[in-house]
């Protein structure tokens, strides 16, 4: 009887301490769950502000274009790059211009030194593209891979910024992406647009965005560094 009692007491205890692990398995994942709506909630609130920042963004570089050439409408689009909580080692595309919307290239992923973007991350400072170049046309030019060549293989110009942690410049947290599909070239064939994003003033402006687009990032929470 007593050696009964004993087995019965020790199974008790083995039973008693799986209950324990077990809840405290439900209370881990029910705490990884709610914190992962809560990532949700932070991403989702600060998509409509992000994306009519967006917006003023593309209205304002087409102006700053149209001012050197009236008779010439060139539109653009732009995105934000970033890793969302998830591998650091890769950014994709959450945020996006309103005219961006269903474009082929929403879901495209990028590393360090892949694309415009990838450079702009690595080297923490401004990238623009000329893809009327003939040699920097060739994706491969830019560590592209085939696919992200044919997703990518109407734009004409890009510029990429890095979007820097409040208060901590050494830290990107995500990469603006401003480009354009169309033409737009001088007497001596050059690509207008290209020269035009080197000129001070427009690295201004888009500074100016960037550091709004970082700040709200920042406010909601969402400032993680990529490196």
């Amino acid at each position: 009887m007593i050696q009964f009692i004993s087995e019965l007491r020790n199974l008790l205890v083995d039973d008693l301490g799986i209950i324990v692990l077990l809840a405290a398995l439900a209370a881990f994942v029910s705490l990884l769950f709610d914190s992962t709506q809560k990532m949700t909630r932070r991403y989702n609130a600060s998509r409509g502000l992000i994306t009519r920042v967006l917006d003023l963004l593309v209205v304002e570089v087409a102006n700053i274009v149209k001012q050197h050439e009236p008779n010439t409408d060139i539109s653009f689009r732009a995105s934000i790059f970033g890793s969302w909580g998830k591998r650091s080692d890769v950014i994709s595309i959450y945020y996006y211009s309103t005219n961006m919307r269903n474009s082929d290239d929403l879901d495209i992923k990028l590393r360090k030194t892949i694309g415009a973007t990838g450079y702009a991350w690595e080297y923490k400072s401004p990238v623009i593209a000329d893809l009327t170049v003939a040699e920097a046309g060739q994706g491969k030019a830019w560590g592209l891979s085939d696919d992200q060549i044919k997703l990518t293989s109407k734009l004409t110009t890009i510029m990429a910024f890095p979007l820097i942690k409040p208060m901590n410049p050494e830290k990107v947290v995500a990469v603006l992406s401003l480009d354009t599909n169309e033409h737009m070239f001088g007497s001596a064939g050059k690509n207008l647009v290209a020269e035009i994003m080197h000129k001070r003033y427009f690295l201004e402006l888009v500074t100016v965005y960037a550091d709004i687009i970082a700040g709200i990032l920042d406010e909601y929470g969402l400032a993680v560094p990529l490196d």
